[in-house]
């Protein structure tokens, strides 16, 4: 309002002085100065205050004209009039990403009464329809952020994450952590708070930083979660190993080992008596090396 109050009053001041260098008279030497100078300020007063009657809106951007501290309507994007006095809230359209990571990660409440850090990212878009309603609530786009999409973001991953509990171990493979159902529960409860004033795009929870005395139970469910794996394959073959000594016990029948003696002796020309069952003679040792025949 100031630039615009400047400007009229320099528009003022250069028309009186071209006015009183028209009335001076034409022998007085100064005269001619006057009125160019008179003729400069106005002129550049002029430019400003047409400058000032003039705004571009940005492609994906929205305007609301103030006059006075009220606002009285919504521009679209490209070139637009206004009076010196208005000035025109450009909300910003296109989709916005907030980080939230290192220093800046968001602190939470676990549902084992642990605390952690939590890195997230949220992408989301403003609703132009709704530009004049959302104005009135939050006058400014940085209050639209700010009071909108943090404070909420921030409240709303609380809630999700106090009914997190890491150290329930339902999939161990998992490590605890279902960080995309997390995102998806924070995604969903951010739309039931910001209404249709804003679309959430997405929600992203790349990692979770627990406090030490819950990362350290974390480290001793999966070495534990590690051991039983190992217990578990071992049992596996045992069992296996099991069922093929149990296989190849029914495989060694009279019949199968009598027709192996028999093999053996005919490579090494010997009696075959001693190969059948109950026939009184020593039988023969079937190693399968004819050196220790």
């Amino acid at each position: 309002m100031f630039p615009t109050i400047f400007a009229l009053f320099c528009a003022l001041i250069g028309l009186v002085v071209m006015l009183a260098g028209k009335t001076m008279k034409p022998e007085n030497k100064n005269r001619s100065a006057t009125r160019a100078t008179g003729i400069g300020v106005f002129a550049v007063s002029l430019v400003v205050l047409g400058i000032m009657s003039t705004t571009i809106v940005q492609p994906r951007t929205v305007g609301v004209k103030v006059a006075l501290g009220k606002p009285t309507s919504v521009v679209s994007n490209g070139f637009h009039l206004k009076w010196p006095w208005e000035k025109v809230e450009k909300l910003d359209g296109s989709v916005q990403n907030d980080v939230y990571s290192g220093d800046s990660g968001i602190p939470v409440r676990l549902g084992n009464n642990g605390r952690a850090n939590v890195d997230a990212s949220i992408q989301w878009q403003l609703k132009t329809d709704d530009a004049m309603d959302v104005f009135l609530d939050y006058r400014t786009f940085e209050g639209i952020q700010s009071n909108l999409v943090d404070r909420n973001f921030r409240a709303t991953l609380n809630e999700v994450m106090a009914t997190y509990d890491p150290l329930a171990y339902t999939e161990p493979s998992k490590g605890g952590q279902d960080l995309e159902g997390l995102a998806k529960a924070v995604q969903e409860k951010m739309q039931g708070k910001v209404k249709t004033q804003i679309e959430i795009r997405s929600v992203t929870l790349p990692i979770i930083n627990f406090d030490e005395p819950t990362q350290n139970r974390i480290n001793e469910l999966q070495a534990e979660a590690a051991k039983t794996r190992v217990a578990e394959q071992r049992k596996q073959t045992s069992t296996a190993e099991a069922e093929a000594n149990k296989i190849l016990e029914r495989s060694l029948t009279p019949e199968t080992l009598t027709s192996k003696c028999l093999d053996i002796v005919a490579e090494s020309n010997q009696s075959p008596i001693g190969c059948f069952p109950n026939s009184g003679v020593q039988p023969i040792t079937m190693t399968g090396d004819k050196n220790n025949k």
